[in-house]
């Protein structure tokens, strides 16, 4: 690919450095080891605020747009690539300023792991498609930028999951979407990078 694209994860904490580990390697046994960066992020929760270790992942996920490439494909530490992650990029390339997967929770289970008091702040955007946000592509360009501070801003609120926040930004900067079903190109063990299972 002509643009400058790359990978990123967050990986706070041993268990969950293991399981990036082994993301990277799956990724890497589909996608080949050239064409692409990969980058990181180990703060640990002592770095900010007194935020516990999932804080500051999510902290962590929301400066994606801090890499130095065109194009980044942001993946949980703890999913694994059934196939080439490619074809998010592609996607991108066609105009489209952000390609994610919706939640397998929707309808009545929408934002079901976010607390009472966000989900409550949240009812006004009912029925709107809930996201799953371990797994996305996003240019690096002026708008994502501004999308990802409306994001931060939004997950402040709460400091808590990302989803409600991401839901509540796309409600504030609206962007041209692309939705993607996760199940057919990752394996998202969900839990991995706390516990050790992958």
């Amino acid at each position: 690919m002509e643009d400058k694209w790359g990978v990123y994860w967050v990986a706070v904490g041993k268990k969950a450095e293991e399981s990036q580990r082994a993301s990277l390697h799956e990724l890497r046994s589909h996608m080949g080891m050239y064409g692409w960066d990969w980058g990181t992020n180990h703060e640990t929760h002592e770095d900010r605020n007194n935020w516990n270790a999932s804080q500051v992942s999510r902290w962590n996920k929301l400066q994606a747009l801090s890499w130095p490439w065109e194009k980044i494909l942001y993946i949980d530490a703890d999913a694994f690539a059934r196939t080439s992650l490619k074809v998010g990029f592609k996607i991108l390339e066609d105009g489209f300023d952000m390609v994610i997967c919706p939640s397998l929770r929707q309808s009545s289970d929408w934002c079901w792991h976010v607390g009472d008091e966000e989900r409550l702040s949240m009812a006004h955007l009912r029925p709107s498609c809930a996201f799953q946000g371990g797994l996305f592509w996003v240019q690096n360009t002026v708008k994502m930028n501004l999308f990802f501070s409306v994001w931060q801003e939004e997950w402040l609120k709460f400091e808590g999951q990302d989803q409600g926040a991401l839901l509540r930004a796309a409600q504030r900067t609206p962007l041209k979407i692309w939705l993607l079903s996760q199940e057919r190109f990752v394996d998202h063990k969900y839990g991995a990078a706390r516990n050790g299972r992958r």
